[in-house]
């Protein structure tokens, strides 16, 4: 009896283990289609700008600045494959200037951010 009992507690740990590990899987997934943006009518200068600054955060090298903040942000211009920005920013070097970010997708379907001064 003692031997059924560790048995059923075996299988009952492994399927919520199992159940666990399948709830993290399509949290995960949520996350990622949350952050992907199919269209630029779902989107907004001010959704972008966050992930244009995290954009510039990850450019490495010595020459490489950093946007710091973005304010008084415009929408230039939008289509079904564009999303063209324009803000002030603070950079980490201490300048500050316009600068232009973008959400494109192009004709695979693929979409893609960048920025340039301006």
């Amino acid at each position: 009896m003692e031997q059924k009992k560790k048995g059923c507690l075996g299988r009952v740990i492994k399927l919520f283990a199992i159940a666990v590990s399948v709830i993290v899987v399509l949290v995960i997934i949520a996350y990622f289609l949350a952050d992907d943006t199919t269209g630029s009518g779902e989107l907004d200068c001010d959704t972008l700008m966050p992930r244009i600054v995290k954009l510039s955060e990850e450019n490495e090298g010595p020459f490489a600045a950093k946007i710091l903040k973005v304010s008084e942000v415009e929408e230039v211009s939008r289509s079904e494959t564009l999303l063209l920005c324009r803000g002030s920013a603070k950079w980490s070097r201490g300048e500050d200037s316009y600068v232009e970010f973008h959400w494109e997708k192009d004709s695979d379907g693929d979409a893609f951010i960048g920025y340039k001064r301006s």
